[in-house]
């Protein structure tokens, strides 16, 4: 695994179990591709990414947008 992407989540403090989870399973050096929605997301975004201690992630406004690098042709 090299990368990690939630999308659409709300990142709530209930569903940090399963994450935790996840980071455990995945490779340290995973790409964490995160997205939000509103500013309240981003804040939520910004607090789970300092609670897991992710290093190396990027966070995205749309879903769009994350997942911009692969193509349906």
């Amino acid at each position: 695994v090299k990368n990690v992407y939630i999308l659409g989540h709300s990142l709530s403090k209930v569903d940090m179990y399963y994450f935790k989870k996840i980071k455990m399973l995945v490779p340290k050096n995973a790409f964490w591709h995160i997205t939000y929605y509103s500013q309240n997301d981003k804040r939520r975004a910004k607090a789970f990414v300092k609670s897991l201690k992710l290093l190396r992630y990027k966070l995205y406004p749309t879903i769009d947008e994350a997942i911009s690098q692969f193509s349906l042709s």
